[in-house]
């Protein structure tokens, strides 16, 4: 599913990651398509199943990719928080 889901990038870093999301637009900037792949025993052998869903499904409806500019919050790598603040 994750193959034919995400882009060749994405699958890459999903070896490294304990979830990721790809979303995909229309010409007008419009969400049409969004996946998310957690492989979940790894995300709850480091407690992280739930802050990965709230995360990457938050991601899925608008606010799309981590970022620094929006600290301190669950789009911030820079943050503890995970869950939606």
């Amino acid at each position: 599913m994750a193959a034919r889901e995400l882009s060749d990038t994405a699958l890459r870093q999903l070896d490294n990651s304990m979830c990721i999301g790809q979303v995909r637009f229309n010409p007008l900037g419009q969400i049409i398509r969004g996946a998310v792949v957690i492989p979940v025993e790894r995300a709850q052998a480091r407690g992280k199943l739930v802050p990965c869903v709230v995360e990457e499904v938050t991601q899925m409806l608008g606010l799309i990719n981590d970022t620094k500019r929006f600290h301190p919050t669950v789009f911030s790598d820079l943050t503890d928080d995970e869950l939606l603040t």
